[in-house]
C-alpha cells in the first residue's frame, strides 16, 4: 500500500507536566528518525508501505510552517490550543504526532468545528487524564474538557491502569465514558456511523518497551499488544482522524521509543481513509 501522507501533522507543545518536560522538542527528533526509513531511492514496489516515503518533506505541514507550537506558551495554552484546532479543521483526515495529550482536544475541537455531530473517541492511556482542577486544558484534564462537548457521544479508554486520584477522576463519572479492556469489545454497530478518532498516549506501552514518555506506569502493553489493538480497529474502514503523544525524546537515548512512533503511524494510517489501495 503507498500512503498520502499529506495530513500527517507534527505538533510540538507541551502544556505543562508537573513531572517531565519535552514534548515541545519532539517533532525534531522524529523527523530526525524518519530519515533513516526514506524510501524514494528505491523503485521496487515491493518496498512500498513497508518503509517510508519520506514523511516530513518541505511541503508537509508543521502547523502552516509557524513556531507558535516548538515552545511551551506560558499563560496561553487555550490560545495555542484553539489556533491548532482551528488549522485542523481544515483538513478531510489528520494524524498529528508529537506534542503533549492535550492537543487531542485540539483535535476533537476541530471535527466539531468543521460541523461533525456524533464524535466517538478511542484513546489508548495508562491515565484517565479526567481532572478539574485547572480551567486551561492540560494533558490533565483534557478527557473532561471533551465530555463537555455534546457533539462528543462515546469516550472509550483502553489500558487504564495504575493508582489514580480522586482529582483524576472525579469526573469522568459520565455516561459517555468507558472503560474497555480491548478494542475487540467496541460495539461496532453502535459507532459504525459516528466521526470515530483514535489517540494513542504512548504510556499505554510498558516502560521496558517505550521509556521516553511523559509519565511512564509499569505493567503496560506490549508493542505486539498495542498493534494487535489497533488492528482490531480495521473493521472501521473510516478513522479518519488520530494522534500519537506524550513523546519525550530527551529520553530517549537509543531512539527506540521514536521508532515505535514510526511503526504505529503506518498502523494509524492504514486504518484510516489514508490508505491508497
Amino acid at each position: 500500500s503507498i500512503y498520502n501522507t499529506e495530513n500527517i501533522i507534527l505538533v510540538g507543545y507541551d502544556s505543562g507536566n508537573s513531572i517531565s518536560h519535552g514534548s515541545r522538542e519532539s517533532p525534531k527528533y522524529i523527523k530526525k528518525i524518519s530519515e533513516a526509513y526514506r524510501t524514494e531511492k528505491y523503485d521496487n514496489d515491493n518496498l512500498k508501505g513497508w518503509l517510508i516515503p519520506d514523511l516530513w518533506d518541505g511541503n508537509k505541514y508543521l502547523l502552516n510552517n509557524s513556531n507558535i507550537n516548538s515552545y511551551q506558551i506560558n499563560g496561553y495554552y487555550l490560545d495555542f490550543l484553539d489556533t491548532l484546532s482551528n488549522k485542523l479543521s481544515e483538513f478531510s483526515n489528520f494524524w498529528l504526532v508529537g506534542g503533549d495529550h492535550s492537543i487531542t482536544y485540539s483535535g476533537i475541537k476541530s471535527l466539531i468545528q468543521a460541523g461533525k455531530k456524533d464524535i466517538v473517541l478511542i484513546y489508548f492511556d495508562a491515565h484517565i487524564d479526567g481532572g478539574i482542577e485547572k480551567k486551561n486544558v492540560t494533558n490533565s484534564n483534557q478527557i473532561s474538557k471533551i465530555l463537555s462537548f455534546p457533539e462528543v457521544t462515546k469516550v472509550y479508554q483502553i489500558g487504564r491502569r495504575g493508582v489514580f486520584s480522586s482529582l483524576n477522576t472525579q469526573n469522568v463519572k459520565n455516561s459517555k465514558f468507558l472503560f474497555l479492556n480491548s478494542t475487540s469489545e467496541l460495539p461496532y454497530s453502535e459507532i459504525e456511523n459516528s466521526t470515530i478518532y483514535c489517540s494513542i498516549d504512548l504510556d499505554i506501552l510498558d516502560p521496558s518497551v517505550a521509556k521516553a514518555v511523559s509519565a511512564p506506569v509499569p505493567n503496560g502493553f506490549s508493542l505486539k499488544d498495542l498493534e494487535n489493538e489497533l488492528k482490531n480497529l480495521y473493521d472501521f474502514s473510516h478513522i479518519d482522524y488520530g494522534d500519537i503523544t506524550e513523546y519525550q525524546p530527551q529520553k530517549d537515548d537509543s531512539l527506540i521509543t521514536g521508532q515505535i512512533i514510526i511503526r504505529l503511524l503506518l498502523l494509524g494510517l492504514s486504518i484510516s481513509s489514508c490508505k491508497i489501495e
